[in-house]
């Protein structure tokens, strides 16, 4: 098992016997690359550091253990996309880089796969597509007209209207979907911690439960821990929804995503379900629900109302969140009605106000970067994102033609304004979807906020 922060419920990705803890950072250390976080993105940053460089020093500190925050409170989906419909990035930045940053998001996926299956890593991996559904008639025009736009841009991304859906899938008739045909799904603790034991075998050192207490920048730059201090001449803040204090605004803003797991299906419910190909399958709601199978045939279903960390006056509690997921999670699939839930977990995340991801390095404390704000998509972009960060660092050559590989991002300002402003907000949105759900089926339609004003639903 592991700590996780006040607040949260540890996922069932903890179940079972945990590796030997590895020791906290004791003494003074001088290294090349240090990266905070042993997430999935801290992780990722480490080994694509010690690859691009094999004979640098490479130190990874972790609050916690690792995979403790994020990364082991998703649940497992690895699927393309960022920063909203095709069509909103195609007006926001125009084709070429709109498809340079879809294709980017395909390409996460695809690394996160390579990995895997290059360091012959233990995750449960399993390859399939994803449904993206809509739930009313609005949604539906949206769909076909991201159908087109990808089309027009050079991607076969299929669209299904109600029939062929229902061929493939047999939960609640949505209306139409798209069909992302690489995907995948898997177990993101036991990836950590099988990527940390190849990070060992390169020569990467884990000092868990060493929490940063403070950062001094300049050449090199100081971390200081309870025990111990790290100089380097980099550092990586791969701590997501966690900013990195006194070294100026990350842009993310730390929200709390839900989830829940059922007891494992019999053959006859998956036979009543039509669940063939095991797509992931997630819907266009502003809080969009998200969820997929899992190889002893569970159910993982996050998504409904994010809310803000606990103890923020005015949030939405975890047990009313949870509730409205099952809720969710009746509706799509009356017959399973009797099905019991058997796990609810939370954990704290990242979002970001126009929903692209922070990576770059932070402006007021030379030598340090920071990436996270995953916006859904919380798996392959921390693969991504650690190997960005890492060619940047190492002076590796590539594309930098895509949206989120950037520095400067929309700040809010800290304290009690911003919390009581955010709850507002979400209660707002809130609000909308549950109206639109309600009224689509005979018709009525309402504005979607601009997308450039909407926080993301989960770390998926």
């Amino acid at each position: 098992m592991t700590t996780v922060p006040a607040g949260y419920e540890p996922s069932p990705w903890w179940s079972g016997a945990a590796p030997h803890p590895r020791p906290p950072l004791v003494g003074d250390v001088r290294v090349d690359y240090v990266v905070v976080g042993a997430g999935l993105a801290g992780l990722a940053a480490a080994y694509f550091l010690r690859r691009n460089r094999p004979d640098a020093t490479v130190v990874v500190l972790e609050a916690n253990r690792v995979g403790s925050g994020a990364t082991g409170a998703s649940t497992g989906i690895v699927a393309p996309g960022v920063g909203g419909p095709i069509t909103v990035l195609r007006r926001r930045y125009g084709d070429r880089v709109a498809a340079a940053t879809f294709a980017g998001s395909v390409t996460a996926v695809a690394r996160t796969v390579e990995l895997v299956e290059r360091e012959h890593l233990e995750c449960d991996l399993e390859l399939n597509g994803q449904l993206v559904c809509a739930v009313s008639a609005r949604q539906d025009r949206a769909l076909r007209a991201q159908h087109r736009s990808f089309a027009e841009l050079g991607f076969d991304i299929p669209y299904l209207p109600a029939r062929e859906l229902a061929e493939r899938f047999g939960g609640r008739p949505y209306r139409s979907a798209l069909r992302h045909p690489l995907a995948a799904t898997l177990d993101p603790v036991r990836l950590s911690r099988s990527l940390a034991g190849v990070l060992t075998g390169l020569g990467v050192t884990i000092h868990e439960r060493s929490p940063v207490l403070s950062i001094r920048p300049g050449v090199p730059v100081q971390l200081r821990c309870p025990s111990g201090i790290v100089r380097a001449r980099h550092v990586v803040m791969a701590t997501d929804g966690v900013q990195p204090e006194g070294l100026g605004s990350a842009g993310v803003v730390p929200i709390t995503g839900h989830v829940i797991r059922t007891d494992p299906l019999t053959d006859r419910q998956l036979d009543r379900i039509g669940w063939l190909d095991r797509d992931s399958v997630v819907d266009c709601r502003t809080f969009f629900n998200y969820y997929r199978l899992t190889p002893d045939h569970r159910i993982i279903m996050g998504g409904g109302r994010v809310t803000l960390p606990p103890g923020i006056r005015g949030g939405v509690g975890s047990t009313t969140a949870w509730n409205r997921i099952e809720h969710e999670l009746r509706t799509i699939f009356p017959d399973l009605a009797s099905v019991p839930v058997s796990n609810r977990w939370s954990g704290r995340i990242g979002s970001v106000l126009d929903r692209m991801p922070r990576l770059g390095r932070l402006p007021a404390a030379p030598g340090v970067w920071f990436t996270g704000g995953w916006c859904g998509h919380g798996i392959p972009l921390s693969v991504q994102a650690g190997y960005e960060i890492a060619r940047r660092i190492t002076g590796v050559a590539g594309q930098d033609d895509v949206a989120w590989y950037r520095e400067k991002v929309l700040a809010l300002p800290g304290g009690p304004p911003r919390d009581w402003g955010l709850q507002a907000y979400l209660a707002g949105l809130d609000r909308r979807d549950r109206m639109l759900h309600h009224f689509g089926a005979v018709g009525r339609e309402f504005v979607r906020p601009p997308v450039s004003a909407r926080l993301s639903g989960a770390h998926r």
